[in-house]
């Protein structure tokens, strides 16, 4: 907050932010900016793959709970690490500080551990970056063959072309994935950003499928259309993107006004306001267990009466 807000007393924006000559605008994107990490983080697809797999209602309660009570305490070390790495002396070992923050962890067990140590650490390090990249990169192209060609594009697919689509999507996801890590300095940005279109994208369409039950297609995909549409309208100085939509209070280039939760708002009520008028064309389907759904499918086979 330091470099874009200036010096503050305390982290949180004050009550009466919006009139406080410090903040200024910079109060409403800070409250956009929270929503967004309380609520990004919800439709992840690695969360709720193991949700849904879990064998009841109530271990998915308490998965999603002492997963929550876990995360906390692993941030822990991370801190302390950050909290080391910002204090240390690095010229008493024969180094200047980390040029980035990215740097701090790699520098601590270099020059802070045992050699025995460091050599687990860093090769530990390596191990979860390769392991989340590789398993992102599947479960995207999983998705693309899956969700996306399919339902939409293919629905007779065989089994062996959809192998093919997912290894095609591979190499292309990969090689998106290369050029902005290529091009995006922080790892952090990255999350940042994927939580950002998470939240603005996704966390409205999975909220109505749960738990609005005349939530239909023609809903879900104005929805996703108008929120892509708001969401890039606002610019993302990460990847290069200037804003093209004339929202206010744009300060250095950068939008404080709260288009993502602007946008989530808008979705919410497109996807109910669509919906309820499509409901007759487009009957909305129901969340079915396996087993429920091959109940239905026998159900709807049997000759009627």
């Amino acid at each position: 907050y330091q470099a874009d807000l200036g010096t503050y007393a305390n982290l949180f924006p004050p009550l009466d932010g919006w009139n406080h000559p410090e903040w200024g605008n910079y109060f409403w994107n800070w409250w956009d900016y929270a929503f967004l990490l309380i609520f990004g983080g919800i439709a992840w697809q690695v969360y709720f793959q193991r949700v849904l797999s879990a064998k009841d209602e109530q271990t998915a309660m308490w998965f999603s709970i002492i997963a929550g009570i876990v995360c906390i305490i692993a941030a822990i070390p991370a801190i302390l690490i950050g909290i080391i790495g910002y204090n240390v002396d690095w010229a008493s070992f024969g180094t200047s500080a980390p040029e980035t923050a990215a740097m701090v962890l790699p520098e601590v067990l270099q020059h802070l551990t045992p050699g025995w140590v460091a050599a687990i650490g860093l090769g530990a390090l390596a191990a979860a970056v390769m392991s989340s990249m590789d398993s992102s990169i599947l479960s995207a192209s999983s998705m693309a063959s899956w969700n996306i060609y399919r339902p939409l594009i293919r629905p007779k697919a065989s089994h062996d072309e959809l192998k093919k689509v997912i290894k095609t999507s591979i190499v292309i996801v990969g090689a998106a994935s290369t050029l902005i890590a290529l091009n995006v300095g922080s790892v952090y940005t990255l999350w940042y950003l994927a939580s950002d279109l998470i939240f603005c994208i996704l966390f409205p369409q999975l909220t109505m499928a749960l738990f609005y039950k005349n939530a239909n297609v023609y809903g879900s995909l104005t929805a996703f259309i108008v929120s892509v549409f708001l969401r890039l309208g606002g610019g993302e100085p990460a990847i290069g993107l200037p804003a093209f939509l004339p929202y206010p209070m744009i300060e250095d280039g950068i939008v404080l006004f709260p288009f993502r939760t602007m946008t989530v708002i808008i979705a919410f009520i497109l996807i109910f306001v669509v919906s309820e008028a499509t409901k007759k064309k487009a009957v909305p389907k129901p969340l079915l267990m396996p087993h429920e759904r091959n109940d239905n499918e026998a159900l709807d086979k049997q000759p009627s009466k």
